[in-house]
């Protein structure tokens, strides 16, 4: 598991549904800090998901992430452009989501 270098935020438990969507607007700012990146575990079910504002798809498009499977985004940018929806129709997976803020 990768650990990201910046300070974590709080941590939130998202749920996918089947319609895209983005990760929280409000966990995009702590401390008048912008995020710098994200550590997201996907549990329970699979989920798609893409960057740089392509919509992901049940149908195929953008990648999988099974339960289990953890992705760090990197960037403001990848964090604030990430969706993701059920990779299945009617099956909701679990996200922990926790952003990542610079450091002082």
């Amino acid at each position: 598991m990768f650990i990201h270098p910046n300070i974590p935020g709080l941590t939130e438990k998202l749920t996918s549904t089947d319609t895209a969507q983005n990760l929280p607007l409000a966990s995009f700012i702590s401390n008048k800090k912008q995020v710098e990146g994200a550590i997201i575990l996907v549990e329970i079910a699979p989920i798609r998901f893409a960057l740089g504002g392509t919509v992901p798809t049940q149908a195929g498009l953008g990648g999988k992430l099974e339960p289990g499977s953890v992705i760090n985004l990197e960037s403001n940018e990848e964090v604030t452009t990430f969706q993701y929806i059920s990779a299945e129709s009617g099956i909701a997976a679990t996200l922990q989501y926790t952003p990542q803020f610079p450091k002082e």
